[in-house]
């Protein structure tokens, strides 16, 4: 029964590679960051419950791969996908909160929303004065997340918090009555802004009309502190997390207050990385990225695939000649996961020999995996066939006479001359199939006769041997007069 586990797990440690591990770290990040979002804006133990939930789907998931249970399989794979898109939906505006921070990323400490004492107490006793007053208001305190793109009109003020102030932004003759005032640090930054609406209130706030629906709209797409006080009943309501409250009395709210301060701006003193609530998130983090890596590219067995390589040599010197090996490709058998393959550009397989490797004469060389290019992953199973011949000869420099090339047959009356008549070649040092001209180019008698001045031609490297990179231009071929040779 364990054979099937037992098998998985020798397959998975063989095929697993350096990048698949940084892949699955990358993802475990992503998600860290996510689920740390997440879990500010829910109720405690809600991700922890729902993360719970999946990786146990997962599991599941792998054991009934493993144990070919192809309906269970199939079965909770659609139940998986189900569950992403469902959490998609419920943790949306979470999902939204932390693409904003990524994009917002900076190392210095946001600081944006860090209230005083003496400002919480402002805005406390401005709550509690205007709901006595029967005045309605909209004060929306920022948290860590920007809410620039959420809230939208308004006028600047940049104004140092304030009774007055506060309670003169929301006096029913000013144009800023209607809307919300922002509050950042000590500061009143704007008023008369126009918040987002959420789609529904709960039943205990309906009464309240448009300012709660606009603070819990804030709330839910932020992490704002928002507080809405109701002229019609001359209540407070704190609208945070996602969630509408009724305050009982302004303590209640400056307890609230304090609390939403410490927790956004203060707990960052006291909470260290290897917290409790930190750890957790951190290895339930590196688990869901592991199973996502498991279901999602993993790919369990092995492929086979034949490739022809070319057969190339690094780093040869100048002054040497490597003959075409024989054979000049060799037939590749590589085995790897699918995804492994889907890396290998067939285009850019050799099989490369170092020129150390090679000595002046004949050379065997053997194939081996050290040979090959290969992405991490692929394993050499076998070459065809496993050894390559080719010939290596030491070079010297010989200076030979050029001998010009035409495709007709020249008249007694004319020859072909030279310029330069004569060129550095590269000849086998032990003097061994050492030519006695160097060719050029072949070239039609009839465009020699038409040209008005000499012909540029190149020269061909007779076999065994080669032209040197530095060898001067093109020689230029004319016509003459046999006798003007003499």
């Amino acid at each position: 029964m364990l054979d099937p586990i037992v098998t998985f797990f020798r397959q998975l440690t063989q095929s697993v590679r350096v990048a698949d591990g940084l892949d699955v770290l990358l993802v475990a990040a992503f998600l860290y960051a996510l689920f740390t979002g997440v879990r500010r804006g829910t109720r405690p133990g809600t991700t922890w419950r729902l993360s719970v939930v999946l990786v146990v789907v997962a599991a599941v998931y792998l054991l009934a791969e493993a144990f070919s249970m192809y309906l269970v399989e199939r079965l909770l794979g659609v139940l998986f996908g189900v569950f992403i898109v469902a959490a998609v939906v419920l943790f949306q505006s979470e999902i939204r909160r932390v693409i904003d921070r990524i994009g917002s990323f900076s190392f210095q400490q946001p600081t944006g929303g860090r209230q005083g004492d003496v400002a919480l107490d402002i805005i406390t006793e401005a709550a509690g004065h205007l709901a006595e007053e029967r005045v309605g208001a909209l004060m929306a305190v920022r948290g860590r997340d920007s809410w620039e793109g959420v809230t939208q009109g308004g006028m600047a003020l940049n104004g140092r918090l304030s009774l007055p102030l506060l309670e003169s932004i929301f006096h029913e003759d000013t144009d800023g009555h209607d809307g919300a005032v922002l509050i950042e640090n000590d500061r009143a930054t704007r008023f008369g802004v126009h918040l987002p609406l959420a789609a529904d209130l709960p039943a205990s706030s309906r009464a309240g009309g448009t300012r709660h629906a606009a603070a819990l709209g804030l709330a839910q797409q932020s992490d704002a502190f928002v507080i809405v006080v109701s002229e019609e009943r001359g209540t407070i309501s704190v609208a945070e997390g996602g969630k509408l409250m009724e305050m009982n009395s302004p303590g209640e709210l400056r307890k609230r207050l304090g609390r939403f301060q410490e927790e956004h701006y203060e707990i960052q003193k006291r909470e260290r990385w290897w917290s409790k609530a930190r750890v957790r998130t951190a290895l339930l983090s590196l688990l869901m990225a592991s199973l996502l890596w498991l279901s999602f590219a993993y790919e369990p067995g092995s492929t086979y695939r034949t490739f022809n390589a070319p057969v190339v040599f690094r780093n040869v010197g100048p002054t040497w000649l490597i003959e075409e090996p024989d054979p000049p490709r060799v037939s590749i058998g590589l085995s790897g996961a699918e995804h492994t393959f889907e890396l290998a550009e067939p285009s850019e397989l050799t099989v490369s020999f170092p020129f150390s490797d090679l000595e002046g004469g004949h050379n065997h060389l053997r194939v081996t995996a050290d040979n090959l290019n290969l992405p991490s992953g692929l394993r050499l199973e076998e070459a065809r066939p496993q050894t390559v011949r080719v010939d290596a000869r030491r070079l010297r420099r010989a200076r030979l006479p050029v001998r010009a090339q035409t495709s007709d047959t020249l008249p007694d009356s004319l020859r072909l001359r030279a310029d330069p008549d004569s060129a550095e070649l590269l000849v086998p040092r032990d003097g061994e199939g050492v030519p006695e001209d160097i060719p050029t180019e072949t070239i039609a008698l009839d465009s020699l006769r038409a040209a008005s001045e000499p012909v540029p031609v190149d020269l061909l490297a007779p076999e065994g041997t080669r032209l040197p990179e530095d060898r001067a231009p093109d020689v230029q071929i004319r016509l003459d007069s046999a006798r003007n040779g003499d």
